[in-house]
């Protein structure tokens, strides 16, 4: 998928949703470049999802966002988890573009 000029790359075909009653997690993993990252969802005990961008990284994972629904104001109960999913692919987009914007301005 290119957006703007940059190529990601799903890693994972779909989404690998482990559904349990608490927690539930809920993750795709995506390249830029040559960057991996995991984009989490997370549900615990009560509302709201939660969507984090964790960095892959040989020597150990880094999460680089905690959190992006609540910094955006956006609020997703437990059976919303595909309107969810959906959301963070399109927040992750804006992350990298925002990110590469970033790194071009130094």
């Amino acid at each position: 998928m290119k957006a703007d000029h940059v190529e990601i790359e799903w890693l994972d075909k779909e989404w690998i949703e482990s559904l349990l009653w608490c927690p539930s997690q809920i993750w795709r993993r995506a390249r830029v470049g040559d960057k991996v990252y995991t984009l989490y969802l997370r549900w615990r005990w009560e509302d709201p999802w939660t969507f984090s961008i964790i960095e892959e990284d040989p020597a150990g994972s880094k999460t680089l966002e905690w959190d992006l629904f609540a910094e955006k104001g956006l609020f997703f109960c437990d059976y919303e988890y595909k309107e969810a999913e959906k959301m963070a692919e399109k927040l992750f987009i804006e992350w990298v573009m925002e990110s590469l914007a970033k790194s071009k301005q130094k």
